[in-house]
């Protein structure tokens, strides 16, 4: 997969259903070989910034997720993959943010997911599809690149 059709899968498994963190998940564990279907579930409570609460972006947390596919640890003793799996989730965190001016969900989709009207504006206004897209794509995009960073930096 290349960047492009990594950051179309993000978008069309969230078009398809599946949340923010969830698409963003599913599609790093298919790059990285890893089975969707098994570690996807893990990304379901934090879609709309954890639990529709609208705090951390479900993109951004499924982001930090995969990377914890692709360098984190096995064992507490592992301390070096520790610390690269934090760097790596500062970069994607800093990278966010000054592609979107927050990592907040609240403030990147405008409205209020806990209540009823918010959520049912969110339908109507289709702004899942007009904010979270692009999002999720420019997540996936960023993803992509820390993913190639973490590959060039290995061992051969």
């Amino acid at each position: 997969m290349d960047e492009r059709a990594f950051s179309d899968r993000a978008v069309s498994l969230f078009q398809s259903g599946y949340n923010c963190a969830e698409a963003m998940l599913r599609t790093a564990a298919e790059e990285l070989g890893r089975d969707p279907d098994t570690v996807s579930p893990l990304a379901t409570g934090l879609g709309g910034g954890v639990g529709r609460t609208g705090n951390l972006c479900g993109a951004l947390t499924g982001g930090v997720l995969a990377l914890g596919l692709a360098v984190g640890r096995d064992s507490p003793a592992d301390t070096d993959r520790k610390e690269v799996a934090y760097a790596q989730a500062r970069l994607l965190e800093a990278r966010f943010e000054a592609a979107h001016g927050t990592l907040n969900c609240r403030e990147l989709i405008g409205l209020d997911l806990t209540t009823h009207a918010g959520l049912e504006r969110a339908h109507q206004e289709e702004r899942f599809r007009k904010v979270c897209d692009p999002i999720v794509r420019e997540t996936a995009r960023i993803l992509w690149q820390l993913l190639g960073e973490v590959r060039a930096q290995r061992p051969a």
